[in-house]
């Protein structure tokens, strides 16, 4: 039998262009195994397990955290100029379910009320009440003043009694500052910035007016004195760097209005208006340099240095207003008896933003974004459209009402609700 031979060392071409290749390849390249790493390193892979994988090192990795973290406390920072432990702990407070709405006060009547972006408080004859949006009590506490008045902030609080020498400011968790004025002098107004800083107004017996305006710590940082004029408003930047006062005096039974403005780093004032024959209402800083003027006669916007709105009453009787963080409500009736009247809604800088008659006599108003409610025999709800949109019936001794997130708070003598 003969046997072929078979040429086992022929290969077929394919087969010997791949390996030539490989070969060529790895002639060409000789890199040692730290070469190797380095090459893999700079392309940003690794080698694992003997293949090769893309990654982010470990550096880039601690890098992207950092920035995420200087980030996020950079954004909590903005809403929290008094401190983020002390925004945290107010946040977390806020969340508190304890008792709701309706609330019954049956030995205390309420007093007066206010209300932020986040709680709402009312004061009674006795204590001092935060209620969340949802309507759950956050803390009550003891406040002993006759006639408590109170101003809100974005996490502080500021509650004085009108004409007496006690004041003090306050989160939900606790009291930052409980003390009397210099010379147990009694408050006339006051007023609390958002980043803490705090301004009252006092008065001497030899009816020397002291506005004082402190840190968020309760020291001293700027005084102004006067001794003509009589003081029937202060506000306060929302940065803390510029007070504005609001001023009336008469001059031969003709009433004369001022408004100064200080930076807290000068003594003279930086801008001053008068106002002949107007009683200054209030005065409000809607921003660092807007500040909104209510007299009884016009509404007017000041930035700064110059009147840039006016809105005038035409004559008529400005019978109530509020001045929230986004409007301004105006209600004007023909007199103060008058049953028919219109209500105004302006924003910050006095762009008229509607106007619409009404029916009826409204003992309150009070907005909240778009949403406006009326207080008279029921609470109405109206769009900036001035439709009306809802009607609530209430029980009776309503005294004020005050909008926020979910509805409006109605604020009776002997108790408080809230309507949605």
């Amino acid at each position: 039998m003969e046997f072929k031979k078979h040429n086992f060392n022929k290969t077929k071409k394919p087969i010997v262009k791949k390996k030539n290749v490989k070969k060529e390849k790895d002639e060409s390249v000789k890199l040692t195994k730290e070469q190797k790493f380095n090459e893999f390193k700079a392309r940003g892979l690794t080698i694992l397990q003997g293949k090769k994988k893309k990654f982010l090192s470990l550096r880039n990795i601690i890098v992207i955290v950092v920035l995420v973290l200087v980030i996020s406390f950079a954004l909590i920072a903005l809403s929290a100029p008094t401190g983020i432990v002390e925004y945290i702990s107010t946040k977390t407070a806020l969340m508190k379910s304890g008792e709701a709405f309706p609330v019954t006060y049956d030995f205390s009547p309420a007093k007066a009320i206010d209300y932020n972006s986040d709680s709402v408080l009312v004061a009674t004859e006795t204590e001092l009440k935060c209620y969340n949006n949802s309507g759950n009590l956050i803390y009550s506490r003891i406040h002993g003043f006759e006639k408590p008045v109170i101003k809100t902030s974005k996490i502080r609080n500021l509650i004085y009694g009108l004409n007496e020498s006690f004041y003090r400011i306050e989160t939900p968790r606790k009291e930052v500052v409980n003390k009397k004025t210099a010379n147990n002098q009694p408050v006339i107004a006051g007023d609390i910035a958002d980043c803490g800083v705090y301004a009252l107004a006092t008065e001497s017996d030899d009816d020397i007016v002291l506005v004082t305006v402190y840190d968020k710590n309760g020291s001293e940082i700027y005084k102004y004195h006067s001794s003509n004029n009589y003081v029937t408003g202060v506000t306060l930047s929302e940065n803390g760097k510029k007070v504005c006062i609001a001023t009336v005096t008469t001059s031969k039974a003709v009433f004369e209005s001022k408004v100064l403005v200080f930076d807290l780093k000068r003594s003279e004032p930086i801008y001053e208006k008068k106002f002949k024959d107007e009683i200054i209402f209030a005065v409000e800083y809607s921003n660092s340099s807007d500040i909104c003027v209510i007299t009884d006669k016009n509404y007017r916007n000041i930035d700064d240095d110059e009147i840039t709105k006016e809105y005038s009453y035409k004559h008529k009787f400005l019978n109530k207003f509020e001045i929230s963080e986004d409007n301004i409500l105006l209600y004007i009736t023909a007199d103060s008896n008058s049953s028919n009247g219109s209500v105004v809604l302006l924003s910050p800088d006095g762009d008229e933003e509607a106007v619409f008659q009404t029916e009826g006599t409204f003992s309150d108003i009070s907005v909240y974004d778009d949403r406006i409610f009326a207080l008279g025999e029921k609470v109405f709800e109206y769009n900036t459209e001035g439709k009306k949109v809802k009607t609530t019936k209430i029980k009776s001794g309503a005294v004020a009402i005050q909008a926020m997130k979910k509805g409006c708070t109605v604020l009776y003598s002997t108790g408080v609700d809230l309507v949605q």
